[in-house]
């Protein structure tokens, strides 16, 4: 009378050993990497008081999902609000010269430009 309940556990450890997981890490990695795109982005705009452009935003958004292999999906705006915020929060309390902003300074400059 157990046995179908054990299935279940079993069903699930069966899963993981056959590498199920392996895409949520992917995920994470895909919604870490365009996080950190997106605080590059919007440093460069704080620190360089720059504007982008409509045309801007969409090459750049060509370029991250080509670099994540289009793996961020339904969470893609909340991660874009949440890396905006964290982006400006790091500009205001350590400013363009540290070493966080020059290093997503760099990002922007070497894979966004």
């Amino acid at each position: 009378m157990r046995a179908p309940f054990l299935s279940i556990p079993l069903a699930g450890v069966w899963m993981l050993s056959l590498g199920f997981v392996q895409p949520v890490a992917a995920n994470e990695k895909a919604e870490q990497e365009f996080s950190r795109y997106q605080q590059a982005i919007e440093v460069t705009k704080q620190c360089r008081e720059i504007g982008f452009s409509d045309g801007e935003y969409n090459r750049m958004g060509e370029i991250i999902n080509q670099k994540i292999g289009h793996e961020v999906g339904a969470k893609r705006l909340s991660l874009l609000l949440t890396a905006q915020k964290d982006a400006r929060k790091l500009v205001e309390s350590k400013g363009c010269e540290s070493s966080s902003a020059t290093d997503l300074l760099k990002i922007y400059d070497d894979e966004l430009k």
